[in-house]
């Protein structure tokens, strides 16, 4: 007792101490741990959960940018990078780190200094990829007047992708592939650079051109500022998506523009400040490479098509109030007007819900499929542009191809009985139109039909033509168009105009997009090739499919257009003896017939099983942009 007492003394005095506080307790804790025998042990089991590093693996594969930030120490962090895949064994790997990185190597140098002797390695070494994360850096300056370079790249962009393929980008949102080099870092320097706006500069640059970082050491709030700094720091506005599953992810998942939280062992906080919720880590490429990508593209699908419908009539009632010289006077019935959008909702809700363009089983197979949204590719400047020129065409054939029917000395609509067409009239047949063609606007935007799509379609002609007649039937609701749809209707040329212009108004679309599938296919046009292909061998069934991966070599599209007609089929084995390729040998198939399709250039390798620490913390960053994945 004597002995405890005193120690016991020794070490409220060291606690207190108001200098060399930690020699001193680790002084008085050698006085006490001696001659001791140990019994037992107790430990936290920390361990990486099921497919972590195969997750990884083909979300990299898909062109996500990763970043791990991570509590642990250097040593610790870069085991666990490996075990995860985040690193690999050819990796060069540039450490800065206030700390030795080697005991039998010196104190490092300032932390400015190995910032700069890194980017002088990548700048010597990899200058292709460190030239073009320039294109990331910088504040957006919306206000600001674009030099000739800038002018002539936003044009190039414009223009040359409107019959081009999914391009697949690197990691620095360029056609360059990133380095293959890894960036480890840790807190206490992170702390320097955070208080140097250049430094701040320099770190993400050499962050961009690396493809993969990884922080170690940090704190919560050096998780959040990194995620600021990626978001804040890219004049290209990256994505970004922050995964953890404790309490000290909170704020880096709610930086996030995309918080997903992993309901473990360490509470719900994480969960409970997130905007999508899940049981493990591997389930997150499930719900970008399924559920992100479907409803990215579903979206996209809706929001054009809405802008498209609504154009079209505004254009229509433009041209028809040039004809009458500006007067103020309404082509459509008010009520009928009134009702457009309402006669034309239950088919977009129909995309919005249940649209596919691959299954499920492809999307999980073919991961460069997703980068149609990380790229933008469905809704940007130039497919608005283009839609808005689709629907000025599209208003005026309905309206003068409707007018041109109506006016003139033989005009179709006396039919002989003496009767003559008036405004409501000619309203109405023009509205006709109109709603016959967004309806077969909406058809050829479907990929998938089902009961409800059909049911949607046939449910909003119903509901047009029981308004029709049951309004133009109600005297007391609206003299002017009291009986005016039965009169229309009794003449053939309104269903001629109806449905045949109707649908002639949408073939544009079809020669269009028929054209751009054979001449300039996207990538995912070859892999629903391959999903509907009963010969193609594709590993939809349920079983492990293969990791698939883009031809190299290829920036924009494949040199070999991968949807072709051939004389050879699908096989499994494009090489002799090769089981990981999609069949480019013209001996692998004797039986193949002209009409099978096959891509040449859609290969892919075998995947293995791999696996994060239940308590690591992913964000996940589109490739063009400097992306987070921490811990």
């Amino acid at each position: 007792e004597t002995e405890a007492t005193a120690w016991l003394g020794a070490w409220r005095d060291a606690v207190t101490a108001t200098s060399g506080r930690a020699q001193v307790m680790e002084g008085v804790a050698k006085q006490i741990e001696k001659n001791l025998r140990v019994v037992g042990c107790t430990a936290i089991e920390d361990r990486l959960q099921d497919d972590v590093p195969s997750t990884i693996a083909d979300l990299g594969t898909a062109g996500v940018k990763l970043w791990v930030l991570t509590g642990d120490k250097m040593t610790t962090a870069i085991h666990i990078g490996h075990s995860c895949r985040l690193l690999n064994k050819d990796m060069h790997k540039l450490m800065v780190s206030v700390d030795p990185i080697d005991e039998s190597a010196g104190p490092p140098g300032p932390i400015d200094e190995q910032l700069a002797a890194a980017a002088a390695f990548l700048e010597n070494n990899h200058s292709a990829a460190y030239a073009a994360a320039d294109d990331l850096l910088g504040e957006p300056n919306p206000y600001g007047i674009p030099d000739a370079d800038s002018m002539k790249a936003w044009l190039a962009s414009f223009f040359m992708p409107c019959l081009g393929g999914e391009q697949a980008v690197g990691a620095a949102g360029s056609d360059t592939a990133p380095a293959n080099v890894a960036l480890i870092i840790d807190g206490p320097s992170l702390t320097t650079v955070f208080n140097d706006d250049n430094l701040v500069e320099q770190l993400l640059k050499i962050a961009c051109t690396c493809r993969s970082v990884l922080a170690c050491r940090v704190s919560p709030k050096q998780k959040q500022m990194i995620v600021r700094m990626v978001i804040r720091g890219s004049k290209t506005k990256p994505t970004t998506l922050a995964i953890g599953d404790g309490a000290n992810d909170v704020g880096m998942i709610q930086e996030a523009q995309i918080g997903v939280g992993i309901r473990g062992k360490e509470g719900r906080q994480a969960v409970n400040n997130s905007d999508f919720a899940i049981a493990q880590f591997r389930f997150l490429k499930r719900l970008m490479m399924v559920h992100g990508r479907w409803n990215y593209r579903r979206m996209a699908k809706v929001i054009v098509y809405f802008f498209h419908k609504n154009i079209v009539i505004t254009a229509v009632i433009f041209f028809f109030t040039t004809n009458c010289a500006y007067s103020g006077q309404s082509l459509f019935e008010d009520y009928l007007y009134a009702g457009y959008n309402f006669f034309l909702g239950v088919p977009p809700f129909c995309l919005g819900f249940f649209d596919k363009d691959i299954s499920e089983k492809a999307a999980m197979t073919y991961f460069p499929c997703y980068a149609v949204g990380r790229e933008k590719k469905d809704l940007n400047v130039r497919i608005m542009s283009w839609m808005m020129v689709h629907a000025l065409i599209e208003g005026s054939a309905i309206y003068f191809l409707c007018k041109a029917a109506y006016m003139g000395s033989e005009s179709i609509w006396q039919g002989g009985t003496g009767d003559t067409a008036d405004l409501q009239v000619f309203g109405t047949i023009v509205f006709s139109v109109m709603i016959t063609a967004m309806l077969c606007k909406v058809v050829i935007l479907h990929y998938t039909w089902n009961v409800l799509c059909i049911a949607g379609i046939v449910f909003s002609i119903w509901l047009y033509f029981f308004f029709l007649f049951v309004y133009g039937a109600w005297y007391s609701m609206s003299e002017a168009f009291y009986w005016v749809p039965y009169h229309a209707v009794h003449f053939a040329p309104f269903w001629l105009l109806c449905f045949l212009m109707g649908s002639g108004t949408s073939m544009a679309d079809v020669i269009i997009e028929t054209a751009r599938f054979y001449l300039s296919p996207k990538y995912s046009d070859a892999v629903r090739e391959v999903e509907h292909n009963p010969k193609s061998g594709l590993p939809c069934d349920g079983t492990s499919g293969p990791e698939p991966e883009l031809p190299e070599g290829h920036g924009s599209s494949p040199s070999l257009n991968p949807i072709q007609t051939s004389q050879h089929g699908f096989s499994r084995g494009g090489r002799a003896g090769d089981p990981g390729e999609i069949g480019a040998d013209e001996h692998t198939s004797q039986d193949s017939s002209d009409s099978e399709i096959f891509m040449k250039n859609l290969t892919y390798r075998p995947s293995s099983s791999r696996n994060v620490k239940s308590e690591s913390a992913v964000s996940a960053v589109p490739a063009e942009s400097a992306g987070t994945d921490g811990r």
